[in-house]
């Protein structure tokens, strides 16, 4: 049961950093084809990134008069799931400090979206951006915490 659990979450961490990977490439095509004004490419990009982020405008950055096709957040996140693993992997601490830290870094953005949800406080892109890569961490590390090995450090397989 642990080593499939273990398994199960190895693949999900080398998914997730895959997608995020994906997305991220998909948000720097937007941009190359709103500065080459490439609408082909553009809709190409939104298609990529449409299932995987609200786009709404007013919270994407805008290159160009235009938005790109990833928010703040989603950029964040994804950042986040990339860099997670990297960060995880040098934390030298007991499995329960990290699955602690892991909850604490999910913590900013269930703050802030409830403030955005019930008080009507819309936040900063920059905050946005911020807790996106806390969340992204956050997820990638609780998925680090339930394997025994790392997915950086040991492919599948190995």
């Amino acid at each position: 049961m642990a080593l499939a659990m273990s398994l199960a979450a190895r693949a999900a961490a080398i998914g997730l950093s895959a997608l995020g990977t994906l997305l991220l490439i998909g948000q720097l095509l937007s941009i190359i084809a709103v500065v080459t004004s490439n609408d082909v490419l553009y809709a190409d990009a939104a298609g990529l990134c449409g299932s995987f982020c609200h786009q709404l405008p007013s919270r994407c950055p805008w290159v160009s008069g235009s938005p790109t096709v990833l928010c703040f957040r989603c950029i964040g996140l994804y950042s986040g799931v990339l860099i997670g693993p990297l960060v995880w992997n040098r934390l030298k601490v007991k499995r329960l400090t990290r699955l602690v830290l892991c909850f604490a870094t999910l913590l900013p953005s269930v703050i802030e979206y409830a403030l955005d949800k019930f008080l009507g406080q819309g936040q900063a892109a920059l905050l946005r951006w911020t807790t996106g890569v806390l969340l992204g961490a956050g997820s990638i590390g609780l998925l680090t915490v339930l394997q025994r090995r790392s997915p950086l450090r040991h492919p599948i397989g190995g």
